[in-house]
């Protein structure tokens, strides 16, 4: 008798289980859905990645060359996909490029340069900090 009750619930318990988790990992596929920002963001990482994949910079000057490059590849897959700097952005760096520059004693036109490269590899809102890409319209 007892052991015909743990056939019956054992199944039951599994079953239950099971839609629990089927269902939580379909709530949670649902919620991590990239934007279209994000999925284009992505693949034109990839794309500026290949494209310096086979430079191996020896000074300095080639890594920042390779850097550049990088970014200018990121530039142009993004302008060709249909997104553009954001406008707003721009005034808000260029307000934070100007602290930056006396903290660490470099140009104003660095400090924006390397907060320009940092910030159009970003894709995904960070703590409703204005997105550097916006699309065209």
């Amino acid at each position: 008798m007892m052991l015909k009750k743990i056939f019956i619930v054992f199944p039951f318990l599994l079953l239950v289980f099971w839609l629990y988790e089927n269902s939580r990992s379909e709530s949670s596929l649902i919620e991590h859905q990239p934007s279209k920002l994000e999925t284009v963001g992505a693949k034109c990482i990839d794309l500026s990645e290949r494209s310096v994949a086979t430079v191996t910079p020896i000074i300095e000057y080639q890594r920042l060359e390779l850097i550049s490059r990088q970014s200018y590849v990121l530039s142009r897959c993004m302008i060709d996909r249909g997104y553009i700097e954001n406008p707003a952005w721009r005034t808000g760096a260029e307000r934070r490029a100007v602290g930056i520059a006396q903290q660490q004693k470099i140009s104003i036109s660095e400090a924006l340069e390397t907060m320009r490269r940092k910030d159009m590899a970003i894709f995904s809102e960070q703590n409703k900090q204005i997105s550097y890409w916006i699309g065209k319209k």
